[in-house]
């Protein structure tokens, strides 16, 4: 005979063993869910989660020697490794691996830019980018001092008008110098952005952005 007093301590133990399993499921999802979240607060309080894209950009860029987009393409210094980029105004951001990691690292951005002046007419523009920069300069809390002006032509050929700024005090954190390169077009132009926080060519940072320069291709 089927014993149902049996049947029925078995069938309370199967449930027991589904429900204690059920609940130490649900008991796991909530601490990872509660330690996603702890940590995600940790990353976003300390900038860790920053630096950890910063890291994985800068591994991702190890091997990045050229640069091409439709506008045109320039090679990329040994050592200087991309660590941001903005896909919409197709800007990039360099730093020397070495410091690509410091609170305040001396970079070379590079975009390209429109402008309402001809190739010919690229004296007009460097006027137009002077007055700009003076009335920048007037306008700005931070007192620099536009230190060296000069043009140029690129080893390609291509008009190049080059200005540096200079900070008028040494303080930690602030900009101490920045060099603006113009490669001149057709009614556009290149912009590279020399920023140096040290004040003292930081791992050739002056010779590196030079080069972007004189390698750079407009695509026709």
């Amino acid at each position: 005979m089927i014993d149902e007093n049996k049947m029925m301590e078995n069938s309370k133990k199967k449930v027991s063993v589904k429900f204690i399993f059920l609940i130490v499921t649900l008991a796991v999802l909530a601490f990872f869910a509660l330690s996603v979240i702890f940590l995600m607060n940790y990353l976003s309080k300390n900038d860790v989660g920053g630096q950890f894209l910063r890291e994985m950009a800068l591994m991702a860029s190890k091997d990045v020697d050229k640069i091409e987009e439709e506008y045109g393409s320039y090679s990329v210094p040994e050592e200087w490794v991309i660590v941001s980029m903005d896909k919409e105004s197709k800007k990039y951001f360099f730093a020397h691996e070495s410091e690509a990691y410091e609170k305040y690292v001396t970079s070379i951005s590079v975009a390209p830019g429109e402008n309402p002046y001809s190739a010919a007419e690229h004296e007009n523009f460097r006027y137009a980018i002077l007055d700009q920069l003076t009335t920048q300069m007037e306008n700005s809390d931070d007192k620099y001092i536009l230190t060296k002006a000069k043009g140029v032509f690129t080893e390609q050929d291509y008009p190049m008008y080059m200005f540096t700024l200079e900070a008028e005090e040494a303080e930690e954190g602030k900009i101490q110098a920045t060099t603006l390169y113009y490669i001149v077009g057709e009614k556009r132009h290149i912009f590279i952005n020399l920023t140096d926080f040290h004040g003292e060519n930081a791992n050739g940072a002056e010779e590196a952005a030079q080069a972007i320069a004189n390698s750079f291709v407009w695509n026709e």
